[in-house]
């Protein structure tokens, strides 16, 4: 753009800190002569994100007299135009090879995801100064609304690579959560130029849904009994360690044998072996009764093996929603020694119990 202004100035005061020069004979002298005397000045200014550079021309008579100058003013106006920079491809996945675009997310733990692609930027690749990206869950939340483990994560430093030609190369890490909401995520990358102005592309990606669950106790320890003689009430903490609303199922073993009738081994005795029914279990007393309302005779289900194992569908442990605070829920045993008549057992007696999630079907 070129703009050409011509004004008369009466009183010159201004330019007196200026060194004149002769110009010659110029086409916009308003005193005639081939002698004119002047300064040019020369400047430039960013408005509204472009440069426009500035040429101002003050030309004085040949005296030399500021006292009686007549002025012209051109303005010689140049606007140098800037493109903002172009997010010509995104992509958002995981550190898996395949598939592409999907997220798994880890168990009780953290899983990196991550955008990448390139920016073009026809006024240089060295013009791309940042870019920054959210990763969102679609249904639940904006790009705009505030981080949320579940629903919302920022990167606002993202990798940018050196300049090739007109490109650079982005990647944006996130740190998933595992509870962080399964389903459709969208990937929101905006890159900036040296002037401040920017452009986004967007690409989504699925987060599967994790089917996990943690128990905090390693073992069930129902300490020394005599024959006959019935344990004290034993807890677990069963943790949800996905991003699913959880059912679980139980079985229990012992010989190694998941079809085993046993629910022990022992070391010692002629029979060695406690049987499932000596095994009873309750998995619907919640945290707030705390295994208060199971005992053996009250509220118990007997332990079964693999080929009978328990579903519980109404066990309903909801995924975490905020980060620190834990979903759990509580299973409680009890066990009870046969008399010496019906198992010889003795010493140190072992054996397993299978704790699986699966998710809950519930509309």
């Amino acid at each position: 753009v070129n703009i050409t202004v011509v004004a008369n100035v009466w009183n010159g005061t201004f330019f007196r800190n200026y060194t004149m020069t002769n110009l010659g004979d110029l086409s916009c002298d308003t005193v005639g002569g081939d002698n004119i005397w002047g300064v040019e000045i020369n400047s430039s200014s960013t408005i509204d994100g472009a440069t426009w550079n500035f040429s101002h021309l003050i030309v004085n008579d040949s005296a030399q007299d500021f006292n009686r100058t007549i002025v012209n003013l051109r303005w010689n106006i140049s606007l140098v135009t800037n493109t903002a920079p172009s997010v010509t491809l995104v992509n958002a996945d995981d550190d898996y090879i395949t598939p592409f675009n999907v997220v798994d997310l880890t168990a009780l733990s953290t899983r990196n995801a991550f955008c990448n692609g390139t920016v073009l930027d026809t006024d240089g690749g060295s013009d791309i100064s940042s870019l920054n990206a959210t990763f969102t869950h679609i249904v639940s939340t904006a790009h705009s609304a505030a981080n949320d483990n579940s629903t919302h994560y920022t990167n606002s430093s993202c990798f940018l690579s050196a300049a090739s030609g007109n490109n650079k190369f982005f990647e944006c890490y996130f740190g998933m959560r595992y509870f962080a909401n399964n389903g459709t995520w969208q990937c929101n990358a905006t890159a900036y130029d040296a002037s401040a102005t920017f452009s986004s592309n967007k690409s989504n990606a699925t987060i599967n849904p994790l089917t996990a669950i943690d128990i905090e106790e390693n073992f069930l320890s129902f300490g020394n009994l005599a024959p006959e003689q019935t344990s004290a009430v034993n807890r677990t903490n069963i943790t949800n360690a996905g991003n699913t609303l959880i059912d679980l199922s139980i079985y229990g073993f012992a010989n190694n044998a998941t079809d085993s009738p046993n629910a022990f081994n022992c070391t010692l005795g002629a029979n060695k072996n406690i049987s499932l029914s000596y095994l009873r279990y309750n998995v619907t007393d919640t945290t707030s009764t705390y295994c208060t309302t199971f005992s053996w005779t009250a509220n118990y289900w007997n332990l079964t093996n693999n080929t009978n194992a328990k579903n519980w569908t109404n066990f309903n442990l909801g995924k975490q929603t905020a980060e620190g605070t834990l979903m759990r829920n509580y299973t409680c045993w009890i066990v009870r020694i046969p008399p010496a008549s019906e198992s010889d057992v003795g010493g140190t007696c072992k054996g397993i119990v299978s704790f699986s999630a699966f998710l809950n079907e519930a509309p």
